[in-house]
Order: C-alpha cells, then sequence, then structure tokens
C-alpha cells in the first residue's frame, strides 16, 4: 500500500506540469488539484486538468480540505498541520493512498 502524497505549487502552471508528470505514474482517480483560497486569476478546471470533475475544488473551504487529506490517506495530525501551511494562491496536488492492493 503506497502512502499519500502531497505538494504545493505556486502557480496553476506549476501544479498543471505536477499533474502531467503523475498522471504517467497514477491512475487519474487518486489524483486531486485543489485551491483553498484560489485567487481571482486560477481558473483550471477539472478538463484542463485532465482528471474527473470531483478531483478538482477550487473552494476555499478549509475544513473540506481536511477532510479531503484524510480521505486520502493522511492522519487526522498529518491533515491539520498541512491545512494550517496552505496559503493563498497555492494550488495542491495531492495523491491519495492506493488502496488497490489491501485485502478484504
Amino acid at each position: 500500500m503506497q502512502r499519500p502524497m502531497f505538494k504545493d505549487f505556486n502557480s496553476e502552471e506549476e501544479a498543471y506540469d505536477a499533474v502531467k508528470k503523475m498522471k504517467q505514474k497514477y491512475d487519474s482517480s487518486r489524483i486531486k488539484v485543489v485551491a483553498p483560497f484560489p485567487h481571482n486569476n486560477q481558473t483550471k478546471t477539472h478538463n484542463d486538468y485532465g482528471l474527473p470533475k470531483e478531483n478538482v475544488k477550487y473552494d476555499g473551504d478549509m475544513y473540506s480540505l481536511e477532510q479531503l487529506l484524510e480521505g486520502c490517506g493522511f492522519s487526522n495530525n498529518q491533515a491539520k498541520e498541512l491545512n494550517n501551511t496552505v496559503e493563498s494562491g497555492q494550488v495542491l496536488v495531492i495523491v491519495c493512498q492506493d488502496t488497490s492492493s489491501t485485502f478484504p
């Protein structure tokens, strides 16, 4: 089982380039793009990133960011810590934990 990964970027273009590279290694359903405090000029959508609609979120809701991080496999403490370090305009690219190798 692979651990979740998280990287923050100061521009959409950097995040877009990272997503392109990650899509070569990971299933698109595991890649999430979040801008908790988007700037007005940050307008990329799921179509731009080539990801499912529910995997791209530009909303300003820090509580939902914490839930998303926990849902991707980060511990509660990790999610809170990451949540507290996000700055306005940052775009987060998250690769969720791979749970396909776990046994029922």
